[in-house]
């Protein structure tokens, strides 16, 4: 079962502790301000359903409801658990999902090394992680 973004670690645990069943929980990338996905902005500015799997990223675009060019109202910060992989698994969280649509190789490489290393127990680089993609850091 792959859990909604928007569930908290108890909701997860509670989950993992009263079905029988393998829990895959998104732990890195582009947090949509949606909920569930359910969202239409993609598809009325440019065709693309967020909902089937083709979201233009919309919301990441400049703008705002007070005119400020340079504003993002709707561009959230990426989330990061990678340092709490440890937590994720006591809690029966069995396959970790790594946004990398639309990113490039390094960006990939980057979430992998550090889920690597977090995984291994060891300090994961978030810096690295941060160079190479980040909306002014992670949530």
């Amino acid at each position: 079962m792959v859990t909604a973004r928007e569930l908290n670690l108890a909701e997860i645990k509670a989950i993992h502790d009263n079905c029988d069943i393998e829990i895959e929980s998104f732990i890195h990338g582009a947090l949509c301000y949606c909920y569930s996905g359910q969202c239409l902005l993609s598809s009325f500015q440019g065709g693309r359903s967020g909902n089937r799997g083709r979201c233009a990223q919309a919301c990441r675009l400049p703008f705002s409801a007070k005119g400020d060019k340079n504003g993002c109202a709707l561009s959230l910060k990426d989330l990061c658990l990678v340092p709490y992989v440890a937590e994720l698994a006591e809690d029966g969280v069995a396959s970790l999902k790594i946004e990398g649509r639309c990113k490039r190789p390094e960006y990939v490489a980057a979430a992998v090394t550090a889920l690597v290393q977090a995984r291994a127990g060891e300090t994961p680089d978030l810096d690295t992680l941060r160079a190479v993609f980040s909306r002014s850091g992670f949530t």
